[in-house]
């Protein structure tokens, strides 16, 4: 299951450094530095998820947990981290 966990994490941080760079590219906008807010919803929930099943599953292989324990670590982590990054990210970072 490594190998999974892997391409989750290796898919999950491209994802990030994309909308990382294109915060910081004001160019297609027009607008200044910071007023691009970067991906929807759905593509924040996405990137979030996939990164935390990556790092969760990754941290439970490593740390000897067996096969069933580390899916289900890197399950609970991928919903809690897409749930975050959908929900609070698209707010602005204001708590409700």
């Amino acid at each position: 299951m490594i190998p999974v966990y892997a391409i989750a994490l290796i898919t999950g941080l491209a994802g990030l450094a994309v909308w990382v760079v294109r915060g910081g590219d004001t160019s297609h906008t027009g607008s200044a530095a910071g007023d691009n807010r970067g991906p929807g919803g759905r593509a924040r929930a996405l990137i979030g998820a996939l990164s935390g099943f990556g790092l969760a599953g990754m941290s439970a292989s490593f740390a000897g947990w067996h096969g069933l324990a580390a899916a289900g670590a890197a399950v609970v982590a991928a919903a809690a981290l897409g749930f975050y990054a959908s929900s609070w990210l698209a707010s602005g970072g204001e708590a409700e």
